[in-house]
Parts: C-alpha cells; sequence; structure tokens
C-alpha cells in the first residue's frame, strides 16, 4: 500500500477547515496541520502548494512500493470530499 503524507492548511474559523479536520480524525488518517493565521509566510506557503489563498488546502503526497512520488492538491473540503475520501481509503 503506498505511504501517505497528508499536510492541511487551516484557518480556525472556517467551517470547512473544521469538517475536514473531524472527517481525518474519524477515520483515524495521520496529518499535519498548518494554520495559516500564524504567519504570511504560512499563508505564501499555502498560496505556493495549493496555487490559492483557500482553506482548507489539502496536500496528500503518496510515495509508491518503489519510491515514486506523486503529489495531490485540493482546495476547499465540501466541493472534494468525494475525491479525497478515494484518494485516502
Amino acid at each position: 500500500m503506498p505511504q501517505k503524507l497528508i499536510q492541511i492548511y487551516t484557518h480556525p474559523t472556517c467551517e470547512d477547515s473544521q469538517a475536514l479536520k473531524r472527517f481525518l480524525s474519524e477515520g483515524e488518517v495521520p496529518y499535519n496541520e498548518v494554520d495559516v493565521t500564524e504567519s504570511n509566510e504560512r499563508r505564501n506557503q499555502l498560496k505556493h502548494d495549493t496555487g490559492n489563498e483557500i482553506t482548507p488546502g489539502i496536500v496528500v503526497e503518496t510515495k509508491n512500493l518503489f519510491g515514486k512520488k506523486k503529489r495531490n492538491t485540493f482546495s476547499g473540503y465540501s466541493a472534494n470530499k468525494g475525491n479525497i475520501n478515494r484518494l485516502l481509503h
């Protein structure tokens, strides 16, 4: 099974961010959270990684058995819920 590294960019008042965190926690999916309210650098990293400043920003990096990496990015949870669920399970 491919190894998955998940990084999410969140904002504490964003309902979509909170829904994503609940979804990942309920599914016991490990992730790294970056709160974009803490610095301009973090907001810039969100824009660099996803192409915009929409939260939540989701970056899923998978590595197959041969070490090849693939990166999937999503902006927003509700609109991408199905794709995120398929990618993670």
